[in-house]
């Protein structure tokens, strides 16, 4: 088939199709004339029933996945085209209809890096690459690269189609701005499940008369949402709500309610090698059990984040939370009171393989905990280790292992009364171990569903703190 009779090829193959409706091969050589006649949405539909009918072409990918695209089934488009640019990556028009793909489901980085890719690979491309590459940059809030891309694009393809389309919104005043991305954003969650050890609340790690081996149902409610206001290209001030309200129905007087408000600020440093931004969050959070103020604090969260490569993201923290906790109902306030000053400083990294479509990150942090009560100083070593993996049919698993050794500062002093303690005081040690595992997957736009695994081991040298605990529930999630 020759691009001077494309029509004529439809025709052809069209009377193929009406002749014999399960020849497949008929069927896919229509869906390309189709797909070079620009109509899209029928050329998707004979890939659809090509594929069906086990008329696999080696092209199938590339042909399917650039109608899904054109037609704005980007999901589809990005799960046709991953596969065949690994096995055919030298087709830049696959690279540059995936990048598109990525940009329209806001994964600017992957677009990116598929975008230049094909340019790379073809440099006639240049005209509809470059406008979506200052479409992105315009997205991440960088006017300046936006407009040197569109620049570009005037200086070095001035006669391209796309290039006089932009070259005349400019002169009337149109263009290249794209419209602003929404400053606010929204979520509302609930989530049915089961935890078979509800265990009651504390500032950090439970108290013995807090550990009730008690299972039950519950019902949990979450929302938030956001605002932020941008101050030129570097510059962002974010301030926001979330709240959740736990229901256990097997216990009464239970029903938590957590508050938090928070507010951001968020600044690039362009002077600076590696796409670094700084930011301080500060935060204020109020738990509720059965309507009765429980606890409250406020944090302070300095961080900054760096790329060394457009993979890997880098992020150094330090953070101090100030928590103010109701007296437990036992105890002499010198030893069980929980007030106290926590400060912690780490880091995390993010390890991003699009070709495998999963991302893995580590993480690191030292734990000081300076509390009014004997019994609740401690420090502390947390490490973990998670992973995300898109796979098939949109389904993406969340994992993550978390282990955290909790050495106390003083005897405790449930020590000599414990069989082990043997009338000594010594302090508590403790290791926690959890681990979480999700799996979700879009239901529409702004839907997804998710059902989640969450398992918490704890081992102590006093045996009473020794526990635990298995939760499973599921879900929706709306964002809007």
């Amino acid at each position: 088939m020759t691009a001077q009779d494309v029509t004529g090829a439809a025709k052809l193959f069209n009377s193929a199709v009406k002749a014999d409706k399960n020849d497949g091969k008929a069927r896919f050589y229509l869906g390309v004339a189709l797909n070079r006649l620009n109509l899209h949405d029928l050329a998707y539909g004979q890939f659809q029933a090509s594929r069906r009918l086990k008329q696999i072409h080696r092209d199938l990918g590339f042909e399917a996945g650039w109608a899904a695209q054109a037609t704005g089934r980007n999901k589809a488009a990005i799960t046709l085209l991953e596969p065949y640019v690994k096995n055919f990556p030298k087709n830049a028009k696959a690279h540059e209809f995936l990048g598109r793909a990525y940009a329209r489901t806001n994964q600017l980085d992957k677009a990116e890096a598929s975008l230049r890719k094909a340019l790379n690979l073809n440099p006639r491309l240049k005209p509809t690459v470059l406008l979506v590459l200052s479409q992105i940059a315009a997205r991440r809030g960088n006017t300046e690269q936006a407009n040197q891309l569109a620049n570009q694009l005037l200086r070095e393809a001035p006669d391209s189609k796309i290039g006089e389309a932009l070259n005349t919104s400019r002169i009337l005043g149109t263009g290249p701005a794209r419209r602003p991305t929404k400053p606010w954003s929204a979520y509302v969650a609930t989530t049915v499940g089961h935890n078979d050890n509800v265990i009651g609340f504390s500032s950090d790690v439970p108290l013995p008369v807090e550990i009730t081996s008690k299972s039950s149902g519950f019902l949990s409610l979450e929302g938030g949402g956001e605002y932020a206001w941008r101050f030129g290209q570097d510059q962002t001030v974010a301030a926001g709500y979330g709240m959740r309200y736990d229901v256990f129905f097997r216990l009464n007087k239970q029903d938590v309610f957590d508050n938090n408000f928070y507010a951001r600020y968020q600044r690039a440093v362009r002077q600076l090698p590696g796409s670094v931004v700084a930011s301080i969050l500060a935060s204020y959070g109020r738990t509720q059990v059965d309507g009765d103020r429980f606890r409250d604090a406020f944090s302070v969260r300095p961080s900054v984040a760096v790329k060394p490569a457009d993979n890997v993201g880098l992020e150094f923290f330090f953070a101090r939370t100030m928590s103010d906790t109701r007296e437990a109902d036992a105890g002499i306030p010198v030893n069980s009171s929980r007030d106290a000053d926590l400060n912690s400083f780490g880091g995390r990294a993010v390890i991003n393989f699009p070709s495998a479509n999963m991302a893995v990150s580590l993480g690191l942090a030292r734990l000081h905990n300076n509390a009014d009560g004997s019994d609740h100083g401690y420090r502390g070593t947390r490490f973990s280790v998670g992973a995300r993996l898109k796979l098939f049919e949109d389904y993406t698993v969340n994992a993550q292992y978390t282990k955290t050794d909790y050495r106390y500062t003083a005897p405790h002093s449930l020590a000599p009364f414990v069989l082990s303690g043997l009338g000594f005081a010594f302090a508590r040690d403790d290791d926690v171990a959890a681990f979480k595992l999700q799996v979700s997957r879009p239901i529409t736009d702004r839907v997804s569903g998710f059902a989640k695994f969450d398992f918490t081991d704890t081992t102590s040298n006093i045996p009473l703190f020794t526990y635990s605990q298995t939760v499973f529930g599921a879900g929706v999630l709306a964002r809007f």
